[in-house]
């Protein structure tokens, strides 16, 4: 797929780390830069080679022997690792060697690295709680040495390209047809490939069709919407009221973290106008959803005088980075989502003013009262001081 080029480019010598959500094309990917790549290179699935027939006669309740089988077998592929012709191992569903491979082996793999005797590409599913967590620790020295890379839904005219290899008729039905798979899938390869049995054959229909709409329902069911807290989170991202990741607390964190690594949220959903990747994931949310949720006006102007306190005060760029924000401009509604958040659900999230304060100190919280002409009381403690910046906020707002 041409979609995919752009990866030749950006991966290094040494090679990569490329992170993409699920059904988002990873293992296309794989077999693109297997077929691409120059020199000698191999593929490794990881899932298909612990679920070998070897591997299920090796393993037992432990793991251990499987894992014994894993690590062989990868040093089988090391073998062919030799100083005057380079070697590319790509390593497809990654995150599963992750859990298998042994600590000596991992600084085998690093050595070859830092010798230029491999390029190693390893793909992986995101983490639930992606830079958290046993297997990021696994894999941090890794990561140390290789780059990492998101793999990110192609753009619309990318999108359809793809999903024009999928009916490859000009006629004008199946023209409709690349473009509902473009839009439903939201450019997922994978995804498209499952969506692919249910598109319409006739899309004059504006409903949904029948057995699309089931597939909605039972996805809603499998990828568990019924239960209460899920579902509030949910609806919180669909009505674009969510705080961003930087400002979650578990569980809230963690069941963003469930959304985006299945492909079904986008992971600057909180500067996203559409949260979603693509309408299949938009219906599914929106199965579970009932009734609208209260507006955030109240919020959206108490956030947008807070911003221009932190400008004025020339902190905004400060505060942008810590939310891993590009973009200034999206502060305010950043913040108004923080507060709704906070004020409007039963979401655990940060206080904004535990967030200031950690951000800012104190030297920062006094600067914004000072710059706004108030005069500040020296005993002050840093919760004093952040709360005098909201009261400022509010009531100015």
């Amino acid at each position: 797929m041409e979609y995919f080029e752009k990866y030749l480019k950006e991966i290094s010598d040494r090679g990569c780390i490329l992170i993409g959500s699920r059904r988002s094309g990873k293992s296309y990917l794989a077999e693109f830069l297997n077929r691409n790549l120059e020199g000698n290179t191999q593929l490794l699935d990881a899932f298909a080679l612990v679920r070998t027939e070897q591997a299920s006669i090796l393993h037992d309740s432990t793991g251990k022997n499987s894992t014994q089988f894993v690590n062989r077998e990868l040093k089988a592929r090391l073998n062919q690792v030799s100083t005057a012709s380079p070697f590319t191992l790509i390593v497809d569903n990654a995150e599963i060697l992750l859990s298998h491979i042994s600590e000596d082996l991992i600084k085998k793999l690093i050595e070859s690295i830092l010798s230029k005797s491999l390029r190693l590409i390893f793909i992986r599913n995101r983490f639930v709680k992606e830079g958290y967590g046993w297997l990021y620790l696994r894999e941090m020295p890794l990561s140390s040495v290789l780059p990492k890379i998101e793999i990110t839904p192609p753009a619309a005219d990318e999108s359809l390209l793809i999903a024009s290899s999928f009916f490859r008729s000009d006629s004008v039905n199946d023209i409709k047809r690349q473009q509902w798979l473009s839009e439903w899938s939201g450019g997922l390869p994978g995804l498209m490939f499952d969506l692919k049995p249910y598109t319409p054959r006739e899309l004059n229909k504006k409903n949904i069709p029948p057995l699309v709409q089931r597939l909605v329902f039972e996805t809603a069911i499998d990828i568990g919407l019924v239960n209460p807290f899920r579902r509030a989170t949910i609806e919180a991202i669909f009505y674009n009221r969510l705080a961003p990741i930087a400002l979650l607390q578990s569980p809230t964190l963690e069941e963003v973290g469930f959304f985006i690594a299945i492909g079904m949220v986008k992971p600057d959903y909180a500067t996203e106008t559409y949260p979603f990747n693509g309408l299949f994931w938009q219906n599914v949310a929106a199965s579970v959803i009932k009734g609208k949720m209260k507006s955030a006006e109240n919020y959206a102007k108490i956030a947008k005088r807070l911003i221009q306190l932190l400008s004025r005060a020339n902190l905004s760029k400060q505060i942008a980075y810590e939310l891993g924000c590009k973009d200034v401009g999206k502060l305010p509604q950043l913040f108004e989502r923080s507060y709704f958040t906070q004020k409007e659900t039963k979401l655990p999230s940060i206080k904004l003013e535990l967030f200031l304060e950690e951000t800012l100190g104190k030297v920062g919280l006094r600067q914004i009262l000072r710059t706004e002409g108030k005069l500040v009381d020296s005993t002050l403690n840093i919760k004093e001081l952040s709360v005098e910046v909201l009261i400022l906020a509010q009531t100015e707002a």
